[in-house]
């Protein structure tokens, strides 16, 4: 997970170099809520340790 979401981060930073720090975090908030980067589930449920982002939102 932690992997997954360092390369994408770093991708998404050599592919828009000029994006402000601010600019960059609402970026990669779009991103997470839409579901492209990794999470760990909740422990308490059956599924998958590590799930999409899909339906976090960012404060």
């Amino acid at each position: 997970m932690d992997l997954f979401n360092n390369d994408f981060g770093i991708n998404l930073t050599k592919a828009n170099p000029g994006l402000s720090e601010l600019e960059l975090a609402e970026l990669l908030c779009n991103y997470l809520n839409s579901g492209d980067l990794k999470i760990l589930a909740d422990p308490n449920l059956s599924t998958e340790r590590v799930i999409s982002s899909s339906g976090c939102q960012c404060n």
